[in-house]
This record gives structure tokens, C-alpha cells and sequence, in this order.
């Protein structure tokens, strides 16, 4: 197509999404997600420590 005001022949981008982008999106949700599942043993680790914790701390409410 012809811009008649530059003279300069420019095309259309096709719709849709280029491999580097897909990779780069690819790459980036793969991180997050690997951050996400490396947490999940801390967490656990931090509730069964907090059980007893939590008792005694009640016990010395009670008391």
C-alpha cells in the first residue's frame, strides 16, 4: 500500500503474536510459577512449627 503524502511503501502487521513474545510470556509465567511452587514447603514447614507454639500460647492465657 501507498502513502501518497511520503511516497513510502508500508505493510500491514498480521495480527497475532511473534515466537519472541511467546517466549518471552512463556519464559516469564514459568518463573512466576516455579516462585510460587518453591514456597509451598516453607509454608508448611511454618505451620507445623506455629501447632505447638499456638498451644503454649494458649496454655499461657489459661493460666
Amino acid at each position: 500500500m501507498r502513502d501518497r503524502q511520503f511516497g513510502l511503501v508500508w505493510f500491514r502487521r498480521k495480527k497475532g503474536f511473534s515466537i519472541i513474545e511467546v517466549i518471552t510470556a512463556v519464559a516469564i509465567l514459568g518463573i512466576g510459577i516455579w516462585a510460587i511452587v518453591a514456597l509451598f514447603p516453607t509454608g508448611q514447614n511454618i505451620i507445623r512449627r506455629s501447632g505447638p507454639r499456638q498451644m503454649a500460647t494458649q496454655l499461657a492465657h489459661e493460666a
